[in-house]
């Protein structure tokens, strides 16, 4: 089992005994109506939910893991930026061949070769003044908003998130590898959201995660369903 090499190997986070484990992805666990996988071949298997068949169902399997991905450098960055009343929707995320062993709030997972950062529907990195405001975020397969190095002044505010695999918002750079001074993410604001249901997928997850940050405001955040 990749993920028990990964995660026994390691001395954080620490082992207990008693320990929850579970399988999945075999058609003989799918025992209850609208139980599903996917095969190693991109096969489909549904369970239909009972008083239906599988000719009148709506299937929808997404195929996109970023939606929307800014991007600038230390030299030249992203600039004035509005994104306002739009829906952000139905997005997956591959989990890794090798297992996925969780680290920091599962805003990383280990690798054999370190940690790698889960990524976002909307992922954004050596931007200023940029603003996400009064936006829709549901059934994302990953994080939701994931603000990376080198972003300032950056504002997420009266947004709503539902059902979101991982965490809704990540500002900052990975704890574990601290950024050149250009890199740490300053003066964002996060405001008025209204985070549900995160972690659906990746428990560990969190509604905001903040890491390498400073001088930032996150004020009138409604979280549930942690």
């Amino acid at each position: 089992n990749p993920e028990s090499d990964l995660a026994f190997s390691k001395k954080f986070p620490r082992k207990f005994g008693g320990a929850a484990f579970s399988l999945r992805g075999s058609p003989t666990f799918m025992t209850n109506s609208g139980d599903w996988i996917q095969s190693a071949n991109g096969e489909l298997v549904v369970f239909p939910p009972s008083g239906s068949s599988d000719l009148g169902m709506s299937l929808i399997v997404p195929k996109l893991t970023t939606l929307l991905k800014i991007k600038g450098s230390s030299q030249k960055k992203i600039k004035n930026l509005i994104f306002s009343n739009l829906h952000f929707v139905e997005t997956t995320w591959v989990k890794p061949l090798q297992g996925f062993v969780p680290s920091q709030a599962s805003v990383v997972y280990f690798t054999e070769n370190g940690t790698v950062a889960i990524p976002g529907a909307i992922e954004i990195e050596y931007a200023e003044n940029l603003k996400i405001d009064q936006c829709f975020f549901e059934n994302i397969g990953s994080s939701a908003v994931v603000a990376k190095e080198g972003v300032y002044n950056a504002e997420i505010t009266r947004n709503i998130f539902s059902k979101i695999s991982a965490s809704a918002i990540v500002m900052g750079a990975d704890l574990k590898k601290k950024p050149e001074p250009e890199g740490v993410s300053a003066n964002g604001k996060i405001l008025g959201n209204f985070i549900t249901d995160v972690g659906t997928n990746y428990y560990g997850s969190v509604g905001i995660f903040l890491g390498y940050l400073s001088g930032s405001e996150i004020a009138f955040n409604t979280l549930k369903n942690m």
